[in-house]
């Protein structure tokens, strides 16, 4: 399972860029962010491969903090339950500092 981290700044708008494997079903689980405090300014996606079907796609966030906090969002099928061992297949982890 891939584990990243970003660090971002804190009060300016921060863009992040995640892999996302919808194809498969998998899906950035972003509830974590409000529930934090953070907000999503904007949200877009592209193709990874456009010439290839149900492939990866680059998820573009662009986040705002107004306080230092870390938040941890997962990539998951919506279907499963968390304890589910194929519901997870990415985690991040975002430090606003």
């Amino acid at each position: 399972m891939e584990s990243i981290e970003h660090v971002l700044p804190v009060g300016t708008d921060a863009e992040v860029v995640l892999t996302e494997n919808g194809g498969a079903g998998y899906l950035w689980d972003l509830a974590p962010l409000a529930a934090a405090g953070v907000a999503v300014l904007s949200r877009s996606a592209a193709t990874v491969d456009p010439d290839s079907v149900g492939g990866a796609a680059r998820l573009t966030l662009v986040l705002r903090a107004e306080a230092p906090t870390t938040v941890e969002v997962a990539q998951r099928r919506p279907w499963l339950p968390m304890d589910d061992e194929g519901a997870v297949c990415g985690r991040a982890s975002l430090v606003f500092a």
